[in-house]
């Protein structure tokens, strides 16, 4: 200590700092303080209790802390001409240091943090910005509140969406037809027919509105005059043969008052409890979205393969989070060398996920998209794609929004020929699935695509049929066996065609590690595929595809993949 003293604590080094540390009795901090940090003697004497418990020392024992302080404290009383020669006094509390010209006679606590009453102009640590001693400021960083980006983003979503209005708009203004061949309708003053039919057309409307959102949403809760059970109509024609006794029972006037036993019902109470019947169900999980409907199936017969391909991909990850796919394949017919490279980063706590994806075909995409920060179930993308070879450029919004019973998809292609609106709903009720998919053009103001679907899920067995533009069917059929075999067939057939495209294909796990998949069709294609997890995070996948026609002509392909991940 003596040895310290003499030394000007200007010119102390991490070593005098160290040696300091260790008479004073903090051994175990030389490391940190010293090897780490590089404290040396100015540091340590503007060093505060704030600081210690603070990142990036973090020191988590109370004691340690204050018995630490205490030293500083004898250390900055014995170098108060120092201090203040570096901008710091000591006039507001005593041992601890202030920047000069900043909260000169308030009130700080032990920890150097100033009271919550404080109102005063801070241009310390805990403002804004604070100054160095050569006179430069810097400025805090503080990072913004997410309120501000979901208003930013609310703001932004109003403007897109007034863009398009506009647009629309006019499209239609062009699409207006002429006024002498179809004339305006007459006055509904003058035409009381016109004015009923609309008052029942908007009357009705509003009803089947309200009954959808009874149905979504929960029931408020009954009262003493209604026996109310769950599940005691275990399916919906039961519920439906129920309510048609209700419904023939009690009339179901308006106005009306029925008994039933001891219980009174009016017309708004026999609507409740036939509703009642319908939302006492369990909550559906959210189904899939329209492209997801029949995976299961489409999984069995498309992965474990990669017939006439040599495959490379690798997924890697940084500490900082940022996820890293890179893919590379060889086509062993043709010879070609395609490859493609995604960055991915996900800033969870607003919802963001920013993709950046290149292929050798020299495309350049950017995705940006935002989930549960605007509405719950909500999910907002903004996708773009650059060619500067070619110098073309798309653009492309899509929104996607889930909830029980419920998963609707609507994407924006922007063109300049006018763009192009995909939209696709499905809906859901106890395992049973019905979807729409719909694009429509606006350039050539007409639909390009018109699908429908129907299927059914349980945890073991799915079952789904399509039919696409009202000229090709078809469906498929998923089976979980066991907890090794899955199987799957496949039907598809195209209106004016007299054959019918058929396949089967089973997949069963040799082990933990290994799994062997074959398929089949009626073109005589037979399918194999081994995968073998050689170690954690290494796949290797074999694939051949035999023509069972022509056995000994050839043409037969062959595959190898390799996928690595870490």
């Amino acid at each position: 200590m003596a040895g310290n003293n003499q030394l000007c604590i200007r010119r102390w080094t991490t070593k005098n700092v160290a040696k300091w540390l260790k008479e004073e009795g903090f051994c175990e901090y030389v490391d940190v303080l010293c090897n780490r940090h590089r404290l040396d003697g100015i540091t340590l004497l503007t060093l505060t209790e704030y600081d210690l418990r603070s990142p990036p020392l973090e020191i988590k024992v109370l004691g340690d802390i204050k018995r630490l302080m205490l030293s500083i404290r004898k250390l900055q009383k014995q170098h108060i001409d120092v201090l203040e020669e570096l901008g710091y006094n000591s006039d507001s509390h005593v041992g601890t240091v202030c920047p000069a010209g900043s909260l000169q006679g308030t009130d700080w606590f032990c920890n150097g943090e100033v009271p919550r009453d404080y109102d005063g102009l801070m241009t310390d640590l805990n403002g804004d910005q604070y100054q160095y001693t050569n006179g430069k400021n810097k400025h805090a960083t503080r990072r913004l509140d997410p309120e501000y980006w979901k208003t930013v983003l609310s703001c932004v979503y109003v403007f897109i969406v007034f863009g398009f209005t506009s647009f629309v708009m006019v499209i239609v203004h062009e699409r207006v037809p002429d006024m002498q061949t179809y004339p305006p309708l007459p006055d509904i003053f003058l035409d009381r027919s016109i004015l009923l039919r609309r008052l029942c057309s908007l009357m009705g409307t509003v009803f089947l509105l309200r009954c959808i959102t009874m149905f979504v949403t929960s029931l408020s809760v009954p009262g003493q005059h209604l026996q109310c059970t769950g599940k005691l109509y275990g399916n919906v024609w039961a519920k439906l043969q129920r309510a048609f006794a209700i419904w023939s029972g009690f009339g179901m006037t308006l106005t009306g008052v029925h008994t039933c036993g001891d219980y009174m019902f009016s017309g708004h109470t026999v609507v409740l409890t036939m509703l009642n019947f319908f939302v006492t169900e369990s909550p559906m999980a959210v189904p899939p979205s329209y492209v997801d409907l029949g995976k299961a199936a489409r999984d069995i017969f498309n992965k474990g393969y990669g017939f006439g391909l040599v495959k490379l991909d690798v997924k890697t990850k940084s500490a900082s989070g940022v996820e890293f796919t890179t893919s590379g394949s060889s086509n062993t017919d043709t010879g070609k060398v395609n490859g493609s490279l995604e960055t991915k980063y996900k800033w969870a706590e607003y919802g963001l996920t920013f993709t950046e994806k290149w292929n050798t075909d020299n495309t350049l995409g950017t995705e940006i998209a935002i989930e549960d920060q605007l509405a719950k179930g909500l999910k907002l993308t903004f996708d773009t794609t650059f060619s500067p070879n070619t110098g073309k450029k798309s653009g492309k919004i899509k929104s996607a929004y889930k909830r029980d019973y419920l998963n609707l998809g609507c994407d924006v292609d922007f063109d300049f020929a006018g763009p192009a609106i995909h939209g696709s709903a499905v809906l859901g009720y106890e395992g049973w699935l019905a979807g729409y998919q719909m694009t429509f053009d606006s350039a050539k103001s007409k639909l390009t695509r018109n699908n429908f679907s129907v299927g059914y899920k349980t945890a073991d067995f799915q079952l789904h049929t399509n039919v696409n533009d009202g000229s090709e069917f078809g469906g498929s059929i998923y089976q979980k066996v066991s907890d090794r075999l899955e199987t799957a067939v496949n039907l598809a057939w195209t209106a004016g065609s007299n054959s019918t495209r058929f396949g089967i294909a089973a997949k069963y796990k040799l082990d933990s590690t290994a799994a062997l998949s074959a398929k089949v069709n009626n073109s005589s294609l037979v399918g194999v595929g081994y995968t073998q997890t050689l170690r954690p995070g290494v796949k290797l996948t074999l694939s051949a595809l035999i023509d069972g026609k022509s056995i000994n002509a050839g043409g037969h392909k062959l595959g190898l993949g390799l996928e690595l991940e870490a």
